[in-house]
């Protein structure tokens, strides 16, 4: 029996949950988030399809790379 049926949610680390919540809703399109609880450093957003995604605050000394992908299912990429 295989363990895990798929992917619940994937977190990104933010140095700015405001930003990240205009980007995540309204350039990609994702809508009100599921959750929004920046007093818990955490918004989540549901992808219309199988994960959501959630932001979460960057600890203290984190530094931006290159380590997370997310690809998002469309069906027009030029959108």
């Amino acid at each position: 029996m295989q363990l895990f049926r798929g992917i619940n949610v994937v977190s990104i680390s933010v140095t700015d949950l405001d930003v990240a919540r205009d980007f995540y809703a309204n350039k990609l399109g994702l809508g009100e988030p599921l959750f929004d609880m920046p007093e818990m450093d955490w918004i989540e957003f549901g992808t219309g399809g199988a994960g959501d995604i959630s932001v979460i605050t960057a600890v203290e000394g984190w530094q931006p790379n290159h380590g997370t992908t997310v690809v998002l299912t469309t069906d027009d990429a030029h959108k």
